[in-house]
């Protein structure tokens, strides 16, 4: 060997490095089989590996829980937005005047004229009758009259 470049050289001492680094190692592994440290190290890694399932287990609960809650949450707000709707909708009606709450009443089938007559039972002025039922007011005054009319004609019998 003429002359050892200075790459060679370096290579030779990084392989006497990591030559002694290895024996190093397979000293401690020695050491630490002989003293029984290896196995406390195998107890603390199989305990690590338990609590990471637990931890895991009580992740997988905490999230069902959450989406659980999310759903929850949804529906209540879409509760609260359907309610919030119809108290609208209930606001923006008129209010009968004798303090009763006039029923929304579906059209009956039993003649078209017969929600008037309830109507006004309630209290409601002819008015407020005309506008929930979307007729005329002397639509409604004659609904009204002929109604009366019967009543008087059935009670003189």
């Amino acid at each position: 060997m003429k002359g050892l470049g200075n790459i060679e050289v370096l290579i030779l001492v990084q392989l006497g490095v990591e030559v002694i680094l290895i024996l190093f190692v397979v000293f401690l592994l020695f050491r630490f089989k002989r003293s029984g440290h290896l196995n406390g190290l195998n107890k603390g890694i199989e305990s690590a590996a338990g609590l990471i399932s637990e931890t895991d287990k009580i992740c997988k609960t905490l999230s069902a829980n959450l989406k659980e809650k999310k759903a929850l949450a949804d529906k209540l707000l879409s509760d609260l937005d359907r309610r919030i709707k119809e108290l609208q909708r209930l606001t923006n009606s008129p209010a009968p005047s004798a303090g009763r709450e006039a029923p929304v009443l579906p059209g009956r089938a039993d003649g078209p004229y017969t929600n008037v007559v309830e109507l006004s039972r309630y209290g409601l002025s002819v008015d407020e009758i005309a506008e929930r039922l979307s007729m005329t007011s002397g639509e409604v005054e004659l609904v009204l009259g002929l109604a009366r009319e019967k009543r008087e004609a059935n009670n003189s019998r």
